[in-house]
């Protein structure tokens, strides 16, 4: 197959990239500069430099392309978390660009839409499984995510196949909010997700990138 990454090289395309070569299809990534693209040629995908916004570029750029699959975001340090003005960037990657990709995707033919999404949507059930289909919350943090989704399903609502894989927290080398946290763990100091008894989805970042790993 003929694939299209947006987010090819973040901490779940470094590895999703490389699996989908490895797998024999071929890749074509975004990069927003000279060295991100040699990055992704190196990787063995054909590097373009367009922006996720420009809805013509991306049509262009998706053509003779089988499937989409969107990892793209620009999530700020933990240390910025809690301020609005810093989500800014991140929530225009997932509301208009994600938007803009999906415009493309149905205007060039692709059949099939990747849409990355997190398991933080999801209500609080204490001790009971969840599972895709249980309730979700849409609290000012996940308008994005949802924005994200809800294009991914309008993607299928126009006769293609729209896939939203909600992840859980990422960890491992690149994610960068766990390499922080392993920083503060060094000197001592313990990051506590939620309460005490909470549970906390986590995922490595190659099993992210490599989904055909847990079959």
């Amino acid at each position: 197959m003929k694939v299209f990454v947006a987010g090819g090289t973040g901490a779940i395309g470094g590895h999703a990239v490389p699996a989908l070569v490895r797998g024999g299809h071929e890749v074509t990534a975004l990069a927003r500069t000279p060295e991100k693209a040699a990055l992704l040629s190196k990787r063995g995908a054909t590097p373009i430099m367009v922006s996720i916004f420009d809805r013509a570029a991306l049509t262009n750029a998706c053509i003779g392309h089988h499937a989409l699959v969107n990892l793209a975001t620009a999530i700020p340090p933990t240390s910025k978390f809690m301020r609005t003005k810093v989500w800014a960037d991140n929530d225009r990657v997932r509301t208009e660009g994600s938007a803009a990709l999906v415009d493309a995707a149905i205007e060039a033919g692709v059949s099939h839409v990747v849409q990355e999404s997190v398991s933080m949507l999801y209500r609080d059930r204490g001790d009971a499984w969840i599972d895709e289909n249980s309730p979700t919350d849409n609290f000012p943090m996940a308008h994005a995510n949802h924005a994200a989704e809800t294009n991914a399903n309008r993607f299928s609502a126009a006769g293609g196949v729209g896939v939203v894989l909600r992840f859980g927290w990422f960890y491992g080398p690149g994610a960068t909010h766990s390499e922080e946290f392993l920083a503060l763990a060094r000197r001592r100091i313990c990051v506590m997700m939620g309460p005490p008894k909470s549970y906390v989805s986590s995922v490595h970042v190659a099993d992210g990138g490599l989904p055909s790993r847990r079959r």
